[in-house]
């Protein structure tokens, strides 16, 4: 097994590393909302979970399996308070934590660098 497989199974994918050399901005608000979020890879549904919680530059997302380092294309799919909201981004997964029963909580960063993120995406931050 190589070093990425270890880490994937050790729960420790990125270890608090970033996508394309910038920050993990993870430290910024998070708001927890409910939601669906589809994960694909070149156009193809490769799994597909709830949203846990999300802040302006990434998401974490309950998911039944482990999924490799690559970047992937999210559908988050959120109701909150009467509205919908609905965008597409891109993310890059940076940890899995193993929640018993659940599956794996599985931390996001929105990338790469210098994407517009989904107008979307700050108002559902700005709702209350």
């Amino acid at each position: 097994m190589g070093q990425f497989d270890d880490d994937l199974l050790s729960g420790s994918i990125g270890g608090g590393s970033t996508f394309a050399g910038q920050k993990d901005g993870r430290n910024e608000l998070r708001r927890k909302f409910a939601g669906k979020v589809k994960v694909s890879l070149n156009g193809q549904l490769v799994n597909a979970g709830r949203l846990f919680d999300i802040s302006m530059t990434g998401v974490s997302v309950i998911l039944e399996t482990i999924i490799p380092k690559k970047a992937y294309t999210l559908e988050v799919d959120v109701f909150h308070d009467g509205k919908r909201y609905f965008f597409t981004v891109q993310g890059v997964p940076l940890y899995n934590i193993l929640v018993s029963g659940k599956g794996y909580k599985i931390g996001f960063q929105f990338g790469p660098p210098g994407t517009a993120m989904p107008h979307e995406l700050g108002n559902l931050m700005e709702a209350r």
